[in-house]
């Protein structure tokens, strides 16, 4: 089949060469962060034969001049045609997203459900699942200064950034408007996601609890599993929980129904 060009913002990375991969990773990243979030993830060994596409929000980044969206309807106007052109590709798609990723990776699954073009697998890690509101007080509210200190005590943000008065000044505003896409979130229709739903998160995660992460459960029609890890929130920016995490996939393709193929594990 012939496919016209894949271009878009979403993918500052733009399309891997003509892998012939029949699966594709979609990476959804955290709240400030960016599609660098997710730089080893391309050329690890354990993904050899799946093509993987690291999406950026704008704001940041490549898209540093886009202004950031605070609202999930926009993202998903302008990411749904990108959702689209994936489906069309490959013969499987698997959705990651991690904290707010996990939101926008829950409705990408939702968008491909609608035009019949079901993922492979939803793995969300580091969110609670969508139906349950973010405790109060909301970040996106802070001033800037307790902003400033509620990111120094979440970690995750070099601190380069956060002692610098004019660097802040450019990336607060990306930073809280983030905040309000995650903290203001309800899902907009009761739909269940029908692909296998695997959720994830780090063992010492002071934000999402084990519970926020079994509740996921809520949303799968279909098989469903969770797993912790050694680390905080941001666990998979050890290499060690990267590996261990996708081997844990490779071990979790038969049960889950997990599309990779049989001699390149995921």
């Amino acid at each position: 089949m012939r496919h016209r060009p894949l271009s878009s913002p979403w993918l500052p990375f733009g399309v891997p060469g003509n892998s012939g991969a029949q699966t594709c990773l979609v990476l959804f990243h955290h709240a400030g962060g960016g599609a660098t979030f997710f730089r080893g993830w391309p050329d690890h060994e354990l993904l050899k034969g799946v093509d993987v596409y690291r999406m950026e929000m704008p704001g940041r980044g490549s898209r540093f001049r886009d202004p950031p969206c605070s609202n999930f309807t926009d993202l998903l106007i302008e990411l749904a045609p990108v959702l689209t052109d994936l489906a069309d590709r490959y013969a499987d798609v698997v959705l990651f997203g991690h904290s707010l990723g996990s939101l926008l990776a829950f409705e990408a699954a939702l968008h491909l459900q609608e035009i019949k073009r079901q993922p492979q697998a939803l793995i969300v890690s580091a969110r609670r699942a969508p139906h349950l509101p973010t405790p109060q007080p909301w970040r996106h509210r802070m001033t800037d200064r307790a902003l400033t200190e509620e990111l120094r005590r979440l970690g995750g943000t070099q601190e380069e950034v956060l002692a610098n008065e004019e660097l802040l000044q450019l990336f607060l505003p990306m930073i809280r408007t983030d905040f309000q896409l995650t903290e203001s979130y309800r899902p907009c229709r009761p739909t269940k996601i029908l692909s296998p739903v695997l959720a994830l998160r780090g063992k010492a995660d002071a934000e999402v609890s084990e519970a926020d992460i079994e509740a996921w459960e809520e949303i799968a029609a279909d098989r469903f599993e969770c797993r912790s890890y050694d680390g905080d929130h941001f666990y998979l920016s050890e290499p060690t929980n990267l590996h261990q995490l996708l081997n844990d996939l490779t071990r979790f393709r038969t049960g889950l129904c997990l599309p990779f193929p049989a001699g390149g594990p995921i």
